[in-house]
């Protein structure tokens, strides 16, 4: 018994291949283009705008005052101008970047220690409550409190861990080779290690303050 041949589709015309599947855009991909092409200044600029939003919000993480943010975040732009050419392409342009603002940030972190007076911070609360305070006040005031406690509890480079990791999103690879930029070579297991130590010492923190039962 001879095998039927397979039917055409209605139509007589064979059914169209699905079409292949379109990569994703490399995101970092323009900048490396012009890169290329020998275009740093346009390449930086492109830079600039694409990761420009995510490292103002790790360098207002890394500092504690929004005055030392904006000059580490101008430092940091005119720093990608002047030093993109010497990517590699050991690491992505974005981890690479925040390598950059790292070092912007220990700069003016540097530069406001020696400009630093004993004063009171601007804008902090120098009123004592009294006992009409209402219970929202006492508890947002308290709620200032432990964060500051938590600010102080930890190092300059423990906040930049927990930036890197919580607030970007990075891979503990990418963070080790942020802190890399700035001489600190680690591994991404022994952040991990040491970011779980760092949870244990911060809850360990509110329990002493009562924010945790």
């Amino acid at each position: 018994m001879t095998p039927r041949e397979p039917r055409d589709p209605p139509g007589g015309r064979p059914a169209p291949a699905p079409p292949p599947p379109v990569p994703l855009a490399d995101p970092d991909g323009v900048a490396q283009t012009l890169l290329a092409a020998g275009k740093p200044r346009a390449a930086a600029e492109e830079v600039i705008r694409l990761h420009g939003a995510r490292v103002r919000r790790y360098l207002r993480s890394a500092l504690r005052e929004p005055d030392e943010a904006d000059d580490a975040y101008s430092l940091w732009a005119e720093w990608m101008v002047r030093a993109i050419d010497r990517f590699r392409g050991d690491s992505s342009l974005l981890t690479w970047s925040f390598g950059v603002a790292r070092n912007a940030a220990r700069r003016v972190r540097d530069d406001a220690f020696r400009r630093r007076r004993c004063s009171l911070r601007r804008g902090a609360i120098s009123r004592v409550p009294d006992a009409r305070a209402s219970s929202s006040l006492r508890r947002v005031e308290r709620a200032a409190a432990f964060l500051e406690t938590v600010r102080r509890a930890l190092s300059d480079e423990e906040r930049e861990i927990l930036s890197l990791r919580i607030d970007q999103g990075l891979a503990w690879d990418d963070v080790a080779n942020v802190l890399a930029s700035g001489g600190s070579a680690v591994s991404g297991v022994a952040l991990r290690k040491r970011f779980e130590r760092m949870k244990l010492r911060l809850q360990r923190l509110a329990v002493e303050m009562g924010e945790l039962q």
